[in-house]
């Protein structure tokens, strides 16, 4: 079922991203909403747009970094900034707080994925500073939790612990309880 809502969701796509750039607007926020609950068709609506067809810098950023959430969702795992540092270039000058962090957030994702520590961490401190004047729980989570895994791996456990226990305490005031329990088995881990 889930293959043939994509396969009709792509067949009624694909002719009209051809279409001038309001209409990638209106794909793009078609992919935002299934974000979080389908990725994977998010990712199918952000694959089918024509990205020559987008002639606004703030479509271009929002397509960027909604295509590096959509691969990062999707378990893909990209080591390149090519696209990140589009969102990141945009939203350090004209976006919202929340904007920028999400746009270091997941540039600290393609950093952490090619390896790079300190630029993750640099990016990841980016994210935590921007997303630390909102009041997305999760994102701060997803912030802390990274961070966590990057000290871990760095056998800097006493900074993983404090990373996963604000983890932690941001995913319980998201009501995100899988990632919650994630992180608290995470401290476990590490104690």
């Amino acid at each position: 079922m889930k293959v043939l809502y994509t396969a009709l969701l792509a067949l009624l796509l694909f002719p009209s991203c051809r279409r001038q750039s309001g209409d990638i607007d209106s794909f793009l926020h078609n992919a935002e909403s299934l974000m979080n609950e389908h990725p994977e068709d998010a990712l199918s609506i952000i694959r089918h747009i024509d990205r020559r067809k987008i002639y606004s810098s703030a479509s271009r950023a929002r397509y960027a970094l909604l295509y590096s959430q959509a691969l990062d969702k999707n378990y893909v795992d990209v080591t390149s900034d090519s696209l990140t540092a589009v969102a990141v270039n945009y939203y350090d000058r004209h976006g919202t707080r929340h904007e920028r962090a999400m746009a270091h957030y997941y540039q600290g994702r393609v950093f952490s994925n090619a390896g790079d520590f300190d630029a993750a961490i640099h990016s990841y401190s980016l994210a935590e500073d921007a997303a630390s004047g909102t009041d997305d729980y999760y994102l701060l989570g997803l912030i802390n939790s990274a961070i966590g895994n990057l000290h871990y791996e760095q056998y800097d456990l006493a900074e993983a612990l404090v990373r996963d226990r604000n983890a932690a305490n941001c995913f319980h005031r998201a009501e995100a309880f899988y990632n919650e329990a994630v992180a608290i088995i995470s401290s476990g881990i590490i104690l």
